[in-house]
């Protein structure tokens, strides 16, 4: 079956929360400054209205779409799981090191990302189309299965959860290897 799916970018859920990206004339945008730079600026972390951010952007793609032919095809709009937004709030390698040194503020910040990505997965549904997570950095060339099992998994269940209590399939695409945590996910 077809479908249109939309997608931006890993790092706009980020950017949406304050992370700062850059705009290459010939690539995808990348995380610049993350919000997060040191333990106290959590406190930047704050709520988001996913409408009044570039992410509104793809709201009102997928209701152009949906209007033009919403009737023949289902729209999806694909978007970071709270662990990948995490790695863009916090720095990847920032956020790698805190699960060893700083679990507490890992899982800090991850809370606040899984209440942005459930945000979005209702305004995504209210424009008509279904959510889709990614998780590019949650891959086993990243996380080995305990991290993923205490990180990424308890975001992406909730987020998934919601989807699901949206009426739609959930779904979840993590890129690389996934052999490790295929039961889990």
């Amino acid at each position: 079956q077809d479908m249109i799916t939309l997608f931006s970018d890993t790092g706009i859920v980020g950017e949406a929360m304050g992370s700062e990206l850059h705009f290459p004339d010939d690539d995808v945008p990348r995380i610049k400054r993350p919000v997060v730079n040191e333990p106290e600026d959590i406190e930047k972390l704050k709520s988001v209205d996913v409408r009044k951010t570039r992410l509104n952007v793809c709201l009102e793609a997928i209701k152009h779409c949906v209007r033009e032919v919403g009737d023949e095809v289902p729209v999806a709009c694909c978007y970071s799981s709270p662990f990948s937004t995490a790695a863009a709030v916090r720095g990847t390698s920032m956020l790698a090191r805190d699960l060893i040194r700083n679990p507490e503020l890992a899982e800090t910040i991850l809370a606040k990302c899984v209440q942005v990505c459930e945000d979005f997965a209702q305004a995504v549904a209210e424009a008509g189309g279904i959510p889709v997570l990614l998780d590019p950095v949650a891959s086993g060339s990243v996380l080995s299965r305990p991290a993923y099992a205490r990180f990424a998994q308890p975001g992406n269940v909730r987020v998934l959860a919601k989807i699901k209590e949206l009426g739609f399939p959930p779904m979840l695409h993590i890129s690389g290897r996934t052999s490790h945590i295929i039961d889990l996910m």
